[in-house]
């Protein structure tokens, strides 16, 4: 053990080392990180010496008092004064190739500010001009807003050195409202903490690793899932909800649905439009109380009985909207106080009125209207009436309620509050909801119900760009704010692009923000067991044609440009790139090689057995299919191919696009 007091123990050596990571360190006036070496790569990650960290308090910086080695992996260091009272103690550990720090704080107004100058010496290779740093602060868009949405946690700071070496910093404190500086990792290290009493710990990783960022975004992702219960969102009844990308708001008295002649809800033309335009609605939000509640004695349980046909009608509506593929959502108002107000005793606790609701409509999920949390005898009650019904809540589920609620609205917050959601801000691009990205089985639906023009347009991009799914909102209570055609069909070849991956869509493991070869282009990866997506955005004002620098293809596959419905051409090293428009987005695919053509052009071979799949041709408009049973060729004829069109040969199983080839015109020629 060294003590500091009077300085006589300066100058002693505490060595750490593990099979992974060795650390040489010196106590002078503060406790100095000589070396950080790692040992599996022979790389040395700091080396100069340098303060590993230093403490100011009332603005003079003090020194610690005890140092102290436990063991070959432990280091402890204590600081103690009594004016202004004040007690620090961190410990320093090794756990294989991370270094783990706690820092504990204790005191009253006592100013306290940290630094850990050793971060600014940081090298992930032992090529220092090669280091790219990335974190908040880096990833931003091109005007410097932050891309980063909904960010409850500090981000990781990840330096990265050639073939994908990396050193990645996590970390946070146990009261963020206690920290004033919002960047943890600022350059020079500094978090301030408000001059209050306070009792703050402080917890960092610094991870040795390869893989580059989509392994330090992995590290990210799994040390904030450890502190969350997801067994709801492990339900297999519940897990229905996971291909839901497309809702609807139905507002019931609108024409969308109701005949306002017959005074009858039309369901089939509801959906045969929404197919229409849309390519069709996975889910449904029936809108019936909101904003006619209020006036008399009426619950939002009476309306229901109120509508065409009463409950029986809405049931009947949700069994025709699942035969057709459409799951069917009754929202739930706590602010319902009707009753209350007019002197009308409620019949009984909104849990149980609500489980009754579902019942009779024979609904799939619950809207929590204004929420973002619901207490758990909702979920007992639903589980125990109707099991396999979810949560949908309006505002962003987080914390506990996030592991009841397994799907929430991504709302545009509003650019004046006392105008409330009619004053909608601007919609930027792009956008990285750190949510989607952490938990992707939390299903999220963006919207931003007043947007027109660009904004409405940025709103399904960014829906696009990140991988999560959209509300439809045309008629606002009355205020009707229908898509134009080219925003519906924007959204129409969103929603089928997204909905033809959804391997790769839904994997565990989304990465965001991948490296591109253009400053001003972004792109998500998200790798699936079999095959890879990739979703691009061109924040420039100009066509630009970008590729993944970093990109190492899989063996037997190849680069479709989804967007464009094309193969991708390659660069000089064989890497794919893709095409992409002015404030544009886009899609690239890697896809394995199921399908081949014939010699001489005139069969499609299927390589692999794929059970119950569909042979798809595409031509100017045209689609033609027929099943296979296995591995065989079909004749071109069969798919009744033009001699003058460009064909895209499809493989389809259950919607999902397994390979895709485009053969020119000159390719069907012959036998066709």
């Amino acid at each position: 053990m060294a003590d500091l007091a009077g300085g006589r123990l300066h100058g002693t050596h505490h060595d750490l080392h593990n099979d992974h990571l060795v650390c040489h360190l010196v106590v002078e006036e503060q406790v100095r990180l000589t070396t950080l070496t790692d040992v599996q790569r022979d790389r040395t990650l700091v080396k100069v010496s340098v303060p590993l960290i230093e403490i100011e308090v009332a603005g003079q910086a003090i020194e610690p008092t005890t140092v102290e080695t436990a063991d070959a992996t432990t280091l402890q260091v204590l600081w103690s004064r009594t004016e202004p009272p004040f007690n620090a103690e961190l410990r320093l550990h090794l756990d294989g190739p991370s270094l783990h720090s706690t820092l504990q704080v204790w005191g009253a107004d006592v100013g306290l500010r940290f630094r850990f100058p050793f971060l600014a010496h940081l090298c992930a290779t032992d090529e220092p001009d090669a280091i790219e740093l990335l974190d908040a602060g880096t990833l931003r868009m091109p005007e410097g807003e932050t891309i980063f949405r909904h960010s409850d946690w500090p981000l990781p700071k990840v330096w990265l050195g050639a073939g994908g070496a990396a050193v990645t910093l996590l970390g946070g404190v146990t009261d963020p409202d206690a920290v004033q500086a919002v960047d943890m990792w600022a350059e020079d290290g500094v978090a301030a903490v408000a001059e209050r009493e306070i009792h703050m710990v402080w917890q960092a990783e610094l991870n040795v690793h390869a893989g580059g960022w989509p392994a330090a975004w992995d590290l990210f992702r799994q040390r904030v899932r450890r502190d969350f219960d997801l067994q709801q969102y492990e339900r297999p009844e519940l897990a229905w909800y996971g291909d839901q990308l497309v809702h609807h708001f139905t507002f019931l008295y609108g024409r969308e649905i109701l005949n306002l002649e017959t005074e009858k809800f039309e369901i089939d033309r509801f959906l045969d439009e929404g197919e229409r335009l849309f390519g069709g609605y996975d889910g449904m939000l029936i809108w019936g109380v909101y904003p006619r509640i209020g006036v008399d004695e009426r619950t939002q349980w009476d309306f229901h009985d109120d509508l065409p046909d009463g409950r029986a009608g809405l049931r009947t509506m949700a069994r025709r909207a699942r035969e057709r593929g459409t799951r069917f959502f009754v929202p739930y108002k706590p602010w319902d106080r009707s009753a209350d107000l007019h002197g009308v005793a409620a019949a009984a606790p909104d849990h149980e009125e609500l489980a009754r609701l579902v019942v009779d409509t024979e609904a799939d999920g619950v809207f929590l209207d204004t929420m973002s949390a619901i207490s758990p005898e909702f979920r007992s009650a639903l589980d125990d009436a109707r099991p396999g019904t979810v949560f949908c809540s309006e505002g962003r589920a987080k914390g506990k309620a996030f592991e009841l609620i397994t799907g929430s609205w991504d709302q545009s917050p509003t650019r004046d509050t006392l105008q409330g959601n009619w004053s909608a801000a601007p919609e930027v691009m792009p956008g990285v909801d750190v949510w989607r990205f952490v938990f992707p089985e939390h299903r999220l639906f963006v919207i931003d119900r007043h947007a027109m023009g660009t904004d409405r347009r940025h709103v399904i991009q960014r829906g696009f760009f990140g991988g999560t799914g959209w509300v439809v909102w045309q008629d606002i209570f009355g205020l009707v704010l229908p898509y134009t055609p080219d925003e519906a069909a924007l959204l129409k070849h969103c929603r089928t692009i997204l909905r033809e991956q959804r391997e790769a869509l839904w994997t565990a493991t989304p990465t965001p923000l991948i490296a591109t070869s253009h400053p001003q282009v972004y792109c998500n990866e998200f790798a699936g067991e079999r095959k890879r997506l990739w979703t691009f955005y061109n924040a420039t004002g100009a066509p630009v044609e970008v590729r993944l620098p970093s990109l190492v293809p899989r063996a037997s596959t190849h680069f479709i440009d989804l967007w464009n419905d094309e193969e991708a051409s390659t660069d000089e090293q064989g890497l794919p790139c893709i095409r992409l428009a002015a404030h544009a987005v886009g899609a690239l695919g890697e896809l394995p090689c199921l399908l081949g053509v014939s010699a001489d052009h005139g069969d499609v071979r299927v390589r692999d057995e794929v059970p119950g799949a569909w042979l798809e041709m595409r031509q100017a408009g045209h689609a033609t299919s027929v099943q296979i049973s296995g591995r065989e060729q079909v004749e071109l004829a069969t798919l009744r191919a033009s001699r003058q069109e460009v064909a895209v040969v499809r493989l389809m199983l259950n919607g999902e696009l397994l390979d895709q080839i485009v053969l020119p015109a000159s390719a069907i020629d012959e036998r066709t």
